[in-house]
């Protein structure tokens, strides 16, 4: 698969994630529940198939993307660990409290995404402009 295959998934995986945020804002909230657990799920298979990809490939990669994998991982924990331990012990003030860390988390996590949507796009097109470069050359 080509890089710019594997860009043209990503948007569409992207367009994908917005129809089904979309359709979730009209999901009851145990139906909601439902599909933040199968989110967990795919997100940790997802996350063990990219770190097998990173492992395989880290003698090659930069320090600065391993150092973006690294703090990704332990914010990801932190979340996923805070959030487990309040979530038993919520009333409706943290509640509210907990939505709006939440909504924060998700708007780092946009913002996380993007700038690697936007390096990911830097890194194909040098790549192929790499690639020309050297064909001219041979």
């Amino acid at each position: 698969m080509t890089l710019k295959n594997r860009f043209t998934g990503l948007v569409d995986r992207a367009k994908q994630g917005q129809e089904h945020l979309e359709a979730a804002q009209d999901k009851a909230k145990a139906d909601l529940q439902q599909d933040v657990d199968a989110a967990k799920a795919k997100a940790k298979a997802h996350h063990e198939k990219v770190e097998a990809k990173v492992d395989a490939a880290e003698d090659q990669a930069s320090s600065a993307w391993s150092d973006l994998k690294d703090s990704w991982n332990n914010h990801v924990s932190k979340v996923k660990s805070d959030f487990s331990a309040k979530e038993a012990k919520l009333d409706a003030k943290l509640a509210a409290q907990e939505a709006d860390l939440a909504e924060s988390d998700a708007s780092y996590a946009i913002d996380v995404a993007l700038s690697a949507i936007e390096e990911a796009e830097d890194a194909v097109v040098y790549a192929i402009y790499a690639r020309k470069y050297s064909d001219d050359l041979a």
